[in-house]
């Protein structure tokens, strides 16, 4: 098994912000989604949720260092092709 890409996605990418925690503080969150392809039958999402080039947790944001990826999750496309969302 070799990554042969990973790719950062723009359809429904997202970005929010509300208040909360009762002190009116405000909190950004936002939805980065990447395509990874193998050659060759990966362990299923888990790989593809490690790949080079998929943020590791705790990456600040490439527009906003305040914000952090606190989670990342991966599902299948195709026995090659996964998504992952941080």
């Amino acid at each position: 098994m070799a990554l042969i890409d990973v790719q950062e996605t723009w359809s429904d990418d997202d970005h929010g912000v509300e208040i909360g925690d009762g002190a009116l503080t405000q909190f950004r969150t936002s939805k980065r989604k990447f395509t990874v392809l193998y050659d060759a039958g990966a362990d299923r999402p888990y790989n593809a949720v490690y790949a080079v080039g998929i943020p590791a947790l705790q990456d600040g944001h490439p527009s906003d260092d305040d914000m952090q990826c606190y989670k990342k999750y991966g599902r299948a496309l195709g026995p090659l092709l996964f998504e992952v969302v941080c």
